[in-house]
């Protein structure tokens, strides 16, 4: 991947179309939800429907609470069976990171 790719996709996302269709998104999320969901909706500034999805997507997602909980369940998990050399703790972390996707 090219090493300016940020600022070709920031400029994209500022296209005229761009914004009315983040605000469009926004808009058919605002009116679409309830509850937690309208409130993760109106949490985002700009009426940026993107970054509305993309909260809500993470909210929501049954895949990536199940990963949180299997990730803390790791975690506390590991007070029981401390790990005393930084370099084993550091892979056992990559590990658990890697057994939860």
């Amino acid at each position: 991947m090219e090493e300016n790719w940020r600022p070709k996709t920031a400029d994209a996302l500022k296209h005229p179309a761009a914004v009315e269709d983040r605000k469009s998104v926004f808009r058919a999320s605002k009116k679409l939800t309830d509850k937690d969901a309208k409130e993760v909706v109106l949490g985002v500034s700009n009426e940026d429907g993107f970054q509305a999805w993309d909260r809500l997507r993470l909210r929501f997602n049954p895949a990536v609470n199940a990963r949180k909980g299997a990730l803390l369940a790791g975690l506390t998990g590991m007070v029981q069976h401390p790990v005393k050399p930084l370099a084993e703790l550091l892979k056992k972390l990559v590990d658990m990171d890697k057994e939860s996707r």
